[in-house]
């Protein structure tokens, strides 16, 4: 009978912890990053290779278009905070033109139940294609939005090296760094394009260097358009992102995209190829189970409505633009997505 007893209070004390930890199990929030291709405004900047984006432009870009376009960015971001419990908390955004780009897309209705705010500073693109942050009010607090120069290679160069977003901020109760990337393309005719992916892969390493120096702990999330595969030594061995899980407190990133490409999915594709380039790497931090916040999955995002259904592009994203032409498309890109669960401290 004493057996019987403490068998009972056994499940007893089993059922009581286990509804104690759900009781304490946070739903999971996502964080994402989407390469809007070319989201501009109307407007002809001044000191922006903007031109063709207006309504006399060769792109023939008309406020009818440009809303259009807003309208199907806010229609994938909506999708992508529809998958996660607690919805997107965190988006790194890049070719962002300008800060009213940023604000007339927080305000699209496909956005109305999420209080959408953005971190941005203008950089020095010449094409006005700039990283920004938009972020869940209620999820995320910044406490600092820095751009950070990349030390160029040729101050005389057409096209420098972009620089890097840095947002500093709580993600519910924990302190995040977050590294919006978007480096240059080497599609161009740039005899300088292998060294600025360096210089950029460098640099952003040097940077979480410093932060896990004075935290080994530290949540760090590095995200972007790299314009390389997960693969690639810029990658690999210069940004220390890889597809093995580093031990905790160690200085290498964990980039779970390596997986997804060596299993023949991308986020663009070029001549009948597909390529990672949107990828989102963490740190140590976030691969304890049962911490505060970790990672649970990470994903391509792709939807019916964002794919070509041409046979000759069946799958492909579907673009905004065939050459100079508005095809009500999204990007020619699909974003990345990952899931963070937490427990409640």
């Amino acid at each position: 009978m004493c057996g019987l007893l403490k068998f009972i209070l056994l499940i007893y004390a089993i059922t009581f912890c286990s509804i104690a930890f759900a009781a304490k199990h946070r739903t999971a929030l996502g964080v994402g990053f989407y390469s809007c291709q070319l989201l501009y405004d109307t407007q002809d900047d001044f000191g922006i290779n903007d031109e063709d984006f207006t309504p006399t432009g060769k792109m023939a870009y008309t406020p009818k278009i440009y809303q259009s376009r807003l309208r199907n960015i806010a229609k994938v971001i909506a999708a992508m905070n529809a998958e996660t419990s607690d919805g997107l908390a965190l988006l790194g955004l890049t070719d962002i033109e300008n800060e009213h780009v940023l604000q007339d897309l927080c305000q699209q209705k496909a956005l109305a139940n999420k209080q959408f705010k953005y971190a941005f500073i203008k950089g020095c693109d010449r094409r006005g294609m700039n990283p920004a942050l938009l972020y869940d009010a209620q999820l995320f607090n910044p406490i600092s939005i820095q751009l950070l120069p990349v030390p160029q290679l040729d101050a005389f160069e057409i096209n420098l090296i972009r620089e890097i977003l840095y947002v500093k901020g709580v993600l519910q109760k924990d302190t995040v760094h977050v590294f919006v990337n978007y480096w240059n393309t080497t599609h161009i005719n740039d005899p300088n394009a292998t060294a600025k992916l360096a210089a950029s892969a460098q640099f952003c390493r040097n940077q979480c260097n410093s932060i896990l120096a004075q935290n080994p702990q530290a949540n760090i999330l590095v995200m972007g358009n790299f314009n390389t595969n997960p693969t690639d030594s810029c990658i690999v061995q210069l940004l220390q992102a890889t597809s093995t899980k580093p031990a905790t407190g160690t200085p290498s990133l964990y980039n779970p995209f390596t997986e997804l490409l060596q299993s023949g999915k991308g986020t663009w594709e070029f001549l009948d190829k597909w390529y990672i380039y949107d990828q989102i790497m963490l740190s140590s931090s976030f691969l304890k189970p049962f911490s505060h916040l970790f990672l649970t999955r990470a994903a391509i995002f792709k939807k019916d409505f964002m794919a070509d259904d041409n046979n000759r592009f069946l799958g492909y994203p579907l673009s905004a633009f065939a050459g100079s032409q508005y095809i009500n498309g999204f990007s020619d890109h699909f974003p990345v997505l990952i899931h963070l669960s937490g427990i409640d401290k």
